[in-house]
């Protein structure tokens, strides 16, 4: 990671300030992140919010079902884009699915999923996933 200027981290620090102006502590962000969107977590220990005393906890037993993970991204909007293109497939008539409509499905889906969540869902990851055996599509 790119080491930051003075101006940096104040600008850093004063977007994330903003940011989680609205929450009042991590509880309901550290669920967000368990679900996996980090992003209001990160913003509150940018912002520099006190940890109270169960939200230490929380943040104790995230990083430690993080780590066990390998230090693995299970990133849940991508699952769900995946089900979501799967669904959409399910309406295409036949068995097998020209890579033409597969390919469709799946832009359909990561662009849905990003105007619900916000973050941006690569379709790559999505046909990765579409491409396992279903027992191995484990969920985050």
């Amino acid at each position: 990671m790119q080491a930051l200027t003075p101006l940096g981290k104040a600008l850093r620090w004063r977007d994330a300030d903003l940011v989680s102006a609205w929450e009042r502590d991590y509880g309901e962000a550290i669920k967000a992140a368990i679900a996996g969107d980090v992003k209001r977590v990160v913003n509150l220990l940018r912002a520099h919010r006190a940890l109270g005393d169960d939200d230490f906890d929380a943040l104790a037993d995230y990083l430690e079902a993080t780590a066990k993970h390998g230090h693995r991204r299970r990133d849940a909007t991508v699952h769900q884009a995946a089900r979501m293109a799967e669904m959409i497939l399910d309406i295409y008539p036949g068995s097998r699915k020209p890579d033409s409509v597969r390919a469709r499905a799946i832009d359909i889906a990561c662009k849905q999923m990003e105007r619900e969540t916000g973050e941006v869902v690569e379709s790559e990851r999505v046909r990765d996933l579409l491409n396992r055996p279903n027992r191995r599509r484990s969920q985050p």
